[in-house]
């Protein structure tokens, strides 16, 4: 049987939709606003600085078209925001949590502005895990229990130590959940029953020229930290750090008894998503960080654009010639080790030692933590923005951090953009590690599923999923 080429099948399935998506790509210049991406670092003057203000909205956008390719013009504006928004959210603040005035680069111990945002515990008041209770902390020493990702496995270092999550949400998010009762299962079903949808607050400004009142909007994080240990050859000096407490309760021991890690823990990975006036940021504008160090990319890795074919990855996504490079989640020593996997068969064995390494027990394979690797390179444009803003950072740990892509809602929906989503996949290596390859490997994408413990639509967000029952 003679196979129909899948850009020929495109093509039939779609016919005019894609004509019109491809032909209004690329936005005339009179419609798109012109950016100075060299001197453009803060919403508010002097705008060449970086600056500890949190952009409430994505302006410099066209909402005159339908976008289905990245390209420069219509991705700038959205990836410096996310720069903007990186940087301001981790700026160093006082006790109770006002920006210093201090630069980005110093004070290293200070708390930053979302660790004054409330977690899961905090915000639905949860029991949580006490076995670090009376342990001495404040704003910069955080308490983590979450190892393993959304989809179900953990990821583990080169090192043989679990890497740790924390989830957080902004006062917005938290005002609208206790306004109107979301942070219980019986306030849940009752706000369902009313046929109020849940809808969480718009990022947006008064004076869009100016880029001032208005309101920051809903906003939540999720960050991913490893465990630092210098005698291992960890250079803590290249992460942005934090002392930390990692309540481990005992189901997840090998010992069968709760568990208190004390460590300094490097970011590896963050997520922001951030609901918006503009940008169709009513869908959430989805951004990752990740730090240069954690993974190589593959040789057969894709472009945000490389997305038209019958198998993105045919035999996964791989390495043929190790680099030299010292990378957190990778190991040139093994380059037959499979990427990105982890024996599920195995869950019994991702309990945490008593002492490091905490994950010797569920090594993934050949003795080696998980070999994993970037399957989606940035794009271009993204790459040439992550140059500027690390040249800016430079002598700052946090010129060690790059922007994989911002996404967001560029289309209508459709059979190839099931959500509209531009770029059309988004992962991260460190939070999303095993789902690269999928389908389902798109930020919106996964988030549009979902709900309340009441089953109501959540707006692409599950944090509301958390609440005590």
């Amino acid at each position: 049987m003679q196979r129909i080429p899948v850009v020929l099948v495109l093509c039939l399935l779609f016919g005019p939709v894609f004509g019109q998506a491809f032909a209004q790509d690329t936005p005339p210049e009179t419609e798109q606003k012109a950016l100075d991406l060299e001197n453009d670092f803060c919403e508010k003057a002097p705008i060449d600085q970086l600056c500890s203000y949190l952009p409430h909205d994505v302006t410099d956008f066209s909402a005159s078209f339908v976008y289905r390719l990245i390209i420069p013009s219509a991705q700038n504006p959205f990836d410096l925001f996310s720069w903007k928004s990186f940087i301001a959210l981790n700026w160093p603040t006082d006790d109770k949590g006002h920006p210093q005035r201090n630069l980005i680069g110093t004070d290293p111990e200070a708390p930053r502005v979302w660790n004054h945002y409330k977690n899961p515990t905090q915000l639905f008041d949860l029991p949580g895990n006490n076995v670090c209770a009376g342990r001495p902390r404040n704003k910069s020493v955080l308490v983590m229990d979450e190892f393993i990702q959304a989809t179900g496995q953990p990821l583990i270092d080169r090192n043989l130590n679990y890497v740790v999550y924390d989830v957080r949400v902004n006062p917005v998010v938290e005002t609208y959940i206790y306004t109107n009762g979301l942070e219980s299962v019986a306030g849940q079903i009752a706000f369902k029953n009313s046929g109020i949808p849940i809808e969480f607050p718009l990022g947006h400004y008064t004076n869009v020229e100016a880029r001032t009142g208005g309101s920051v909007g809903a906003l939540q994080i999720k960050s991913a930290w490893r465990i630092l240990q210098p005698h291992s050859k960890d250079d803590p000096r290249r992460y942005h750090t934090v002392n930390s407490l990692i309540a481990i309760d005992g189901r997840d021991t090998i010992t069968g008894k709760p568990l208190c890690v004390k460590a300094k823990l490097g970011l590896v990975g963050m997520h922001i998503m951030h609901r918006t006036q503009s940008g169709n940021g009513d869908d959430w504008i989805w951004t990752t960080f990740e730090h240069i160090d954690n993974v190589p990319t593959a040789d057969n890795a894709r472009g945000p654009n490389s997305i038209f074919a019958e198998e993105l990855f045919p035999g996964g996504c791989q390495i043929a010639n190790p680099p030299a490079h010292r990378y957190s989640f990778y190991q040139k020593d093994c380059p037959d080790c499979k990427t990105n996997w982890i024996d599920s068969q195995a869950r019994q064995s991702w309990k945490w030692s008593s002492l490091a390494p905490f994950a010797a027990t569920a090594v993934a394979e050949n003795g080696y933590g998980v070999q994993a690797v970037r399957c989606w390179k940035p794009s271009l444009g993204t790459q040439a923005i992550n140059q500027i803003w690390q040249q800016k950072l430079s002598g700052t740990v946090w010129a060690n951090y790059q922007l994989l892509t911002t996404q967001w809602k560029g289309a209508n929906k459709d059979l190839m953009f099931p959500n509209g989503e531009v770029p059309r996949y988004l992962t991260n290596s460190t939070i999303e590690t095993y789902i690269q390859t999928n389908q389902d490997g798109t930020c919106l994408g996964c988030h549009s599923t979902a709900t309340s413990d009441a089953r109501q639509t959540a707006n692409f967000t599950f944090v509301l999923k958390r609440v005590r029952q």
